[in-house]
């Protein structure tokens, strides 16, 4: 019995590690927006019309004055954890995201490993976007929306293969510890109708506005090509991926904008063609180490990008309406998990210039019936 009491003892004094919290997507169809600003009332009149997952708009990771990791982020983060608080407290289920980003935004910085940086990024979202004392725990994940540059010499222009690297890895540290991961690539970033890649963002289509050389050849196919998968077989690593298709003259725009394409029909084609798979010929590009393969996104990973168009035709603008035509046509093994539009601030407002408005909350909530 003396040896028994030794045995308990010592197992009492081993380091017990608390069990992760997992962070979840609402169930059901999804319905994303964007929140450049935190104006409380807009934010959760959208949420209770229908957006059951906020993306606050945006962080960048760079290293400060001393040299060590950084995260700048503009928005304030009492003012989001009284929006969290006020849906929790109506009971509208909605999931928190923050954007690592946007166009013309520097890439991260990778003089930090994606170890760094993710704990780092944790460390922040307790310590600083945390306010346990009114329920908000903090960002439920992370979304990378990282694209291009006006100036077409940027180097924020081209994917570093240790950008690659980063994003890749920093991802599947962030599942493995219970967080939501997604990508938003602009449609050519992701593009099912193409076999090129390589990592440069200053691409032209010869047959559609070549004087606009911003597209980029299925750089983020590479994410899910060497990352798309969690190294210990759990699962993906990406819980969404949002397809940008208002990017500016994509091949969304060309075929509804400029053929004359109703919407709901190039967006059959189009999500069965991403659903279904393409291949990307990655062994053009030596440096990645990567042979030619199948690129899949599962219909229950994707997200389409909508948005209120733009008066000189450059970005198109496809109704909520149109949208529903097309979802309610899908076969299941094909329907999207859910829509994204970009932004909260916008919706109710004008689209492409016209006189015509739109509310994409309340009219997505109409094909998915997110909110009763």
């Amino acid at each position: 019995f003396i040896g028994c009491w030794h045995v308990l003892a010592a197992l009492l004094l081993l380091p017990v590690r608390c069990s992760t919290q997992i962070r979840t997507l609402p169930n059901g169809p999804l319905i994303l927006g964007y929140a450049t600003h935190c104006g409380e009332d807009r934010i959760i009149r959208e949420a209770r019309e229908g957006v059951n997952v906020i993306i606050w708009f945006s962080t960048n990771l760079k290293s400060d004055a001393n040299g060590h990791p950084s995260i700048s982020f503009g928005l304030n983060a009492t003012c989001i954890a009284s929006v969290a608080r006020e849906l929790m407290k109506e009971g509208l289920e909605t999931s928190h995201l923050v954007s690592i980003g946007g166009w013309d935004a520097p890439h991260p910085d990778t003089n930090f490993t994606a170890k760094a940086w993710w704990d780092y990024w944790k460390m922040w979202n307790k310590e600083v976007i945390s306010r346990p004392e009114v329920g908000f725990e903090g960002f439920d994940g992370i979304d990378w929306d990282l694209e291009g540059n006006d100036e077409l010499e940027s180097p924020y222009n081209h994917f570093s293969l240790e950008c690659i690297d980063l994003v890749g890895r920093m991802s599947q540290l962030a599942k493995r510890d219970g967080f939501i991961v997604t990508l938003v690539p602009p449609q050519s970033y992701m593009d099912s109708s193409s076999p090129n890649f390589d990592l440069n963002l200053t691409h032209a289509y010869a047959d559609y506005m070549p004087q606009f050389q911003y597209h980029s050849w299925n750089s983020y196919a590479a994410f899910l090509a060497l990352y798309g998968e969690m190294p210990d077989g759990s699962g993906p690593t990406f819980d969404l991926i949002d397809i940008q298709l208002y990017e500016t003259y994509s091949r969304a725009c060309q075929a509804i904008n400029q053929a004359g394409q109703l919407a709901s029909e190039y967006l059959l084609e189009w999500i069965s063609s991403v659903v279904k798979g393409w291949e990307v010929d990655f062994g053009s590009f030596p440096p990645l180490q990567t042979p030619k393969q199948m690129i899949r996104i599962a219909h229950s990973q994707l997200i389409v990008g909508l948005s209120f168009g733009s008066s000189d035709g450059r970005s198109v603008y496809i109704s909520p309406k149109e949208f529903g035509v097309a979802y309610r046509k899908l076969p299941f093994h094909l329907k999207p998990r859910g829509a994204m539009f970009w932004n909260l601030e916008y919706d109710g407002g004008k689209v492409n210039g016209t006189q015509t408005t739109v509310s994409f909350a309340k009219e997505l909530n109409t094909v998915f019936k997110v909110r009763s």
